[in-house]
């Protein structure tokens, strides 16, 4: 019953869950934290092959990044990930040409 439940509120945003209850996810936890504080920019240290939920949260539409890696074997990834993110993205540029 309980997921059949949550199934339905889930499909139109909402679910039911004890309060009190930690966070479980990197989202959850991010969009907590976006309800109680004002963020303009964005630090990513450890970029790798990228944090999806850090941009979903913290749109950079709406936010400056700076994104930070320093092994140079996810080079292009991070370039390919400064061009998703569009012009409010710099880039720590230690192993980067």
């Amino acid at each position: 019953m309980k997921l059949i439940i949550n199934g339905f509120l889930g499909a139109i945003g909402f679910e039911i869950r004890r309060t009190g209850t930690p966070t479980r996810s990197m989202h959850r936890g991010l969009t907590e934290l976006a309800k109680h504080i004002r963020v303009e920019g964005v630090i990513d240290i450890g970029v790798a092959e990228g944090t999806p939920e850090l941009y979903d949260v913290f749109p950079a539409s709406r936010h400056k990044y700076l994104l930070v890696e320093a092994d140079p074997y996810y080079k292009e990834r991070i370039l390919e990930l400064a061009v998703e993110l569009g012009r409010w993205c710099s880039l720590a540029r230690h192993h980067l040409p």
